[in-house]
């Protein structure tokens, strides 16, 4: 068959790690077979020994940045007055009464809260 003789990368990759993984799963004596699982389990853990430090920063980086998107998705832009411009007070209002503030936080109205 023509469909089965093509020797691409990807299939002699393929090809590569099944008969790998048929080597180091596959025994008659169940004491072999476990002893090469073990050889296995012990290169795998080498590696991600050794690239711990990347998995656990890609993963410290992933998490907050999914439940900031997630919690990003769930607010409700109308309930939010981020991009609303107040053209009355342009640097914001006051607090306790709502009189709009100068470029300094203070009251624009002339009755300051903390003058007597």
């Amino acid at each position: 068959m023509t469909a089965s003789a093509t020797t691409t990368f990807a299939h002699c990759l393929g090809s590569a790690l099944g008969t790998a993984a048929r080597f180091c799963l596959h025994d008659r004596n169940p004491m072999v077979r476990w002893i090469k699982r073990a050889i296995v389990l012990v290169v795998l853990g080498a590696v991600l020994v050794n690239s711990f430090s990347w998995i656990l920063s890609a993963l410290l980086m992933m998490i907050p940045l999914g439940f900031g998107l997630f919690a990003f998705s769930k607010a409700g832009t109308n309930k939010v007055d981020l991009f609303v411009k107040d053209k009355g007070a342009p640097y914001g209002r006051d607090g306790v009464m709502g009189a709009p503030l100068n470029m300094w936080g203070e009251r624009r109205d002339g009755f300051d809260r903390d003058q007597h």
